[in-house]
């Protein structure tokens, strides 16, 4: 419902996507989408999540052309 409303009144459309997001997948794809690039990541959560962001920052950057920098929030 909202999709539609937001659609008519901007005619751009919105995909929500449910659930967990496939991290290794979000990764791999902005690295093929920009390559040879620096992308910072920020984040503000929970120690288990920064741990998994860290690591594929890491890993992304050594298997791609495109760097990834991981840099925590704290408030």
């Amino acid at each position: 419902m909202i999709q539609k409303l937001q659609h008519a009144k901007n005619g751009v459309d919105i995909r929500t996507h449910l659930g967990i997001p496939n991290w290794e997948k979000v990764f791999t794809q902005l690295a093929s989408a920009h390559p040879n690039s620096r992308i910072g990541v920020f984040y503000c959560g929970s120690p288990a999540l920064t741990k998994t962001l860290k690591s594929l920052c890491q890993e992304t950057s050594l298997n791609s052309s495109t760097r990834f920098q991981f840099h925590k929030e704290n408030y």
